[in-house]
């Protein structure tokens, strides 16, 4: 079983999911204790006509006195491969709230002399927190690698990066496919398992009964 992040009780599970929350599915060999956004986004898999983010409606949580917990419903999201779609490989999910249904888009070209990050109608707003990471065979700035990016100067196709000091001037080091992730929000949940797949032509729906409180076992939903 997986963890649900919340310091207390009185957080309650229907604030602590909070709004905007989508389940997404990762390619993690291992999710460390008490991961940020940025660790779990890095691992989400690639936004592809087989894989998005999937929309988990806000829930109403009721209080069982006799367990001393919160508890809502069920949380669904049913994942489906087309038949002329791949396979879908997946070996953890997460649950992230306050963020939008986009998770990563390979970006068109990297501009050092301007400092400019090239994706076409990306849909980016300054202030978004990004990160960037690199499929096969490509490869970071190295002024870029394993940070957490706030986008800034945004134009309809292009964006600089910035961190604490300001935009950030990268060289000529990166080489193309490279990935910005969208690491809005905030972690709720995330759980490891076993090598999972949906094969073209099939779906899955995966749930989970989230509690809150003294009483771990679920007793309503077994």
């Amino acid at each position: 079983m997986g963890e649900f992040f919340g310091s207390s009780l009185e957080i309650g599970l229907e604030a602590m999911i909070g709004q905007d929350c989508r389940m997404i599915l990762l390619d993690a060999p291992s999710i460390e204790s008490n991961p940020g956004v940025q660790e779990i986004v890095n691992l989400e898999r690639p936004e592809t006509g087989a894989y998005s983010r999937k929309t988990i409606a806000s829930p109403t949580a009721t209080f069982d006195s006799g367990q001393d917990r919160a508890e809502v419903p069920g949380l669904s999201a049913t994942f489906t491969v087309a038949s002329n779609q791949p396979t879908l490989t997946f070996n953890a999910i997460a649950l992230l709230a306050d963020t939008s249904t986009w998770a990563n888009k390979l970006i068109d070209s990297l501009n050092a002399a301007m400092n400019r990050i090239t994706l076409s109608s990306h849909g980016l707003s300054d202030g978004d927190l990004v990160s960037l990471t690199a499929d096969t065979g490509g490869t970071v700035p190295t002024e870029l690698v394993g940070l957490l990016l706030t986008v800034t100067n945004a134009t309809t196709n292009d964006f600089q990066l910035s961190d604490e000091d300001g935009v950030i001037d990268f060289g000529g080091t990166g080489i193309l496919p490279v990935r910005v992730r969208n690491c809005q929000g905030r972690l709720v949940y995330a759980e490891q398992l076993s090598a999972q797949q949906i094969l073209p032509g099939e779906s899955r729906t995966i749930t989970l009964f989230p509690t809150l409180g003294r009483s771990t076992a679920n007793l309503t939903n077994p």
